[in-house]
């Protein structure tokens, strides 16, 4: 998508028409747009998002444009609407979103609204218009909403993105990479093959035929299956909820930790307390992994030592018992039934009524023949109980070092924790240190609370699979024994051998794809940024700055500025863009005679992305600009605007001028 003009009619400030035309030109790929405040800069850049999407953040929603809407007599309709030609797909297109307002007496309302694509015919040069739903597959297609957000921003969205990132509500930023980077394909098949309760995925209605094929035990299990998976599925949602939060909570705690530490002067006492906290953390964590072992250790073994004293009898009993043989090697009851059924043995005899004795002796074999024997089972049986007998008593042993290790871990964090509270109340005793030590008394608290129930449900998860794991072994016995399920069950081998592998596939693509973005970020941040610090990006797309200088605390995560977080965003737009690009360029690797307008192209519209820098900066951020995205089109203060030009004025294509005329009109002029 490259933006070749924007047709304004009586939006807002821009009264009757106006046509901005924007550079596509490959080599001079910029246009600006200056304007001072209040000339119209925001609401231009608003009109794209009307113009796609029939959305805007003003505050106030009206469109039409103040002028046109006081002389209008009552019963009187004017028209706000906003054009779009664009290139796409090697093609023009005409986007058009237009408003009809109704006058009723003093009153004005919205009375209709209507929203066309039309294709430029390239034989008869007339406009083909695409259907409702093919307009909207094309919006969808060429770039969806839920991105526009990377493409189409001012300093007001580059805050709340920052904000976002900065408390790690980072799902939408991991969506849109793998989104630009292709990965959605693979995301959608995912989810089109993972096993389900439901019939709504492949595996999810294999999984139904069997059940429907089953007989009554194979019910009665796949039952259980399915109540044990949506309990899990509870769990894990709830794990996903509040994963993050001890993390958020530590934090705040941190940052309310260091305004206190601020208050005071007491520098030896501040050391000494950071020291303590470090231990206590170091030691927290120590006790979760006890507490983790100590449950996993519990929940393995519990049932093998309880049970030692009636192990124990049993063993003894079947030392005497006679059935202890191994039976008749392959001769299965299936077998005998059938000699029986027939009357007659393999050898030739008679097996009727007039031969009791033979009839007899087959008969007997019965109790040892396969599947099982009795002797069989009892071995099997003494053989298994034997083992957990050995389990169960180093079970106790075994706790009892564990235990050991918590208690130590408890008594050592409720010394160090006494300790820190001793000096906390020294640090400052101002009525404003009180009011944050009892905001970080309620961050830490939430914090363990949340610490805690993510350790009680990750115990809780690992019963669950381990029932699953137990009810799928039953399952798999029930299916060998029943015919009518051999073909779903390979088919359920099938389909779940290819989403294993799909999403196998997709972990690796991930992972090189997240590596690849914080490359690509940090390669563009240090061009507009100082040295000496790093952006680091973890698997739930969080974004960190570590400090990397060695005259600094190196590894120590660093606070950031105004400046720097809209530096970290840039840079991270910037990354997401590049890496599409890259999307583009392998595909003509794949085939050399695509035409890469054929493919997206992606531009970049920002409103005011200079203020918050100063010169220096924003000579780096305009030197990075014109080789991030295909075209870029940049709102921009006169202020800001002339050094952006000085830099950047070799790449500029267009130039246009925003003034305001009054507080209802602005105009727009070519430079």
């Amino acid at each position: 998508m490259l933006i070749k003009e924007i047709v304004l009619y009586n939006f807002r400030q821009f009264s009757g028409k106006h046509t901005i035309s924007f550079s596509t030109n490959p080599e001079k790929n910029i246009t600006v747009v200056m304007g001072d405040n209040g000339s119209g800069k925001t609401t231009l850049a608003q009109a794209f998002q009307w113009a796609l999407y029939g959305k805007t953040e003003f505050k106030i929603k009206e469109l039409i444009n103040r002028d046109v809407r006081d002389g209008m007599d009552p019963r009187d309709t004017a028209e706000v609407r906003v054009d779009l030609y664009i290139v796409q797909d090697g093609n023009d297109y005409q986007i058009r979103r237009r408003q009809k307002v109704l006058r009723e007496q003093s009153a004005f309302k919205a009375i209709s609204t209507s929203f066309t694509i039309a294709k430029k015919n390239l034989s008869t040069g007339e406009w083909d218009f695409l259907d409702d739903y093919g307009a909207q597959v094309f919006i969808k297609r060429m770039l969806p909403e839920e991105l526009s957000k990377y493409f189409f921003f001012d300093g007001e969205r580059i805050r709340n993105m920052s904000e976002e990132i900065e408390k790690g509500k980072s799902k939408e930023f991991a969506l849109a990479v793998k989104n630009l980077v292709g990965l959605t394909a693979m995301i959608k098949a995912i989810e089109r093959m993972k096993p389900s309760t439901t019939t709504s995925t492949v595996l999810g209605k294999i999984e139904h035929q069997i059940d429907q094929r089953g007989n009554h035990e194979l019910r009665r299990v796949n039952n259980d299956i399915k109540k044990a998976v949506e309990s899990k599925e509870t769990i894990e949602e709830r794990i996903h909820e509040i994963q993050d939060l001890p993390q958020q909570y530590n934090a705040q705690a941190a940052e309310i930790n260091q305004s206190i530490l601020a208050l005071s002067s007491a520098v030896e006492l501040k050391d000494r307390y950071e020291k303590l906290l470090k231990d206590i953390e170091k030691l927290e964590k120590k006790k979760t992994m006890d507490i983790n072992q100590i449950f996993k250790s519990f929940s393995s073994s519990i049932g093998d030592f309880i049970a030692q004293p009636l192990t124990k009898d049993s063993l003894e009993i079947l030392q005497s018992a006679e059935q202890l043989d191994s039976g008749i090697p392959a001769l299965h009851i299936d077998t005998l039934k059938y000699l029986l059924e027939r009357g007659y043995c393999l050898c030739g005899q008679s097996l009727d009524d007039k031969h009791a004795a033979a009839k007899e002796n087959v008969e007997k074999l019965m109790d040892k023949a396969l599947p099982k024997t009795i002797g069989q089972s009892i071995g099997q049986y003494s053989g298994d109980s034997r083992n957990r007998t050995r389990i169960g008593q180093s079970f106790i042993s075994g706790l009892d070092a564990q235990l050991s290790n918590y208690r130590y871990d408890v008594n050592e964090i409720t010394k160090r924790t006494n300790k820190a509270d001793e000096l906390y109340e020294r640090l400052s005793d101002t009525s404003q240190a009180e009011k944050l030590k009892a905001d970080y008394r309620e961050a830490c608290k939430n914090a363990e609370k949340y610490n805690n129930e993510l350790i009680k449900l990750k115990s809780q998860l690992e019963n669950v699979d381990k029932s699953l794991n137990t009810l799928n072994q039953q399952r798999d016995k029930l299916l060998l024994v029943d015919k009518n399920n051999q073909e779903a069950i390979k088919l359920r081998a099938y389909a779940k051998y290819v989403y294993e592998w799909i999403k196998s596939d997709f972990d690796k693509k991930e992972q090189v794809t997240r590596k690849r973005l914080e490359e690509t970020i940090n390669k563009i941040f240090e061009d507009i940024y100082d040295g000496g610090i790093q952006l680091k990006i973890d698997e739930k797309y969080n974004l960190k700055v570590i400090v990397t200088d060695t005259s600094a605390a190196t590894g120590d995560e660093l606070e950031r500025n105004t400046a720097q977080n809209y530096a970290i965003i840039f840079a991270f737009i910037s990354g997401i863009i590049r890496l599409a690009k890259e999307k583009n360029e392998r595909y003509r690797e794949f085939d050399e005679e695509i035409d890469l307008d054929a493919v997206n192209n992606y531009p970049l519209v920002m409103d005011a992305p200079l203020s918050a820098f100063d010169t220096k900066r924003i000579k780096n951020i305009c030197d990075t600009l014109p080789d991030v995205a295909d075209q870029v089109v940049i709102f921009i203060k006169d202020t800001d605007g002339i050094i952006a030009e000085q830099h950047m004025g070799n790449r500029i294509g267009e130039r246009w001028l925003l003034t305001a005329k009054s507080q209802t009109e602005s105009i727009v002029e070519k430079r």
